[in-house]
């Protein structure tokens, strides 16, 4: 019986930046989400990535509040936090 060898498949990276979209090129957090965007905590606030497109999420009484932290809840809720401690959570297109 022949030897049957097997590799590990290399992984693909894909570097994203403002040239890209990206609103900045700081990021502090990135987590994957149920479903399957991407959504990235950077210096200008937090935006999702679907493979293609950037969408920014801001709060319009702290327009550029650098986040970190993000999570989701369990109903879908995406968090995030400032450095100074704020929370917020996105709803209809806003922080």
């Amino acid at each position: 019986m022949p030897n049957l060898a097997s590799a590990q498949m290399q992984p693909v990276y894909r570097i994203i930046n403002q040239q890209d979209g990206l609103p900045d090129n700081i990021v502090y957090d990135v987590k994957a989400v149920e479903n399957g965007l991407l959504y990235i905590a950077h210096q200008k606030g937090l935006c999702s990535f679907d493979g293609n497109h950037f969408v920014s999420f801001y709060n319009k009484s702290f327009p550029y509040q650098s986040v970190t932290n993000i999570m989701q809840t369990t109903d879908g809720t995406i968090w995030c936090r400032s450095f100074s401690g704020a929370l917020f959570y996105l709803k209809n297109d806003s922080l």
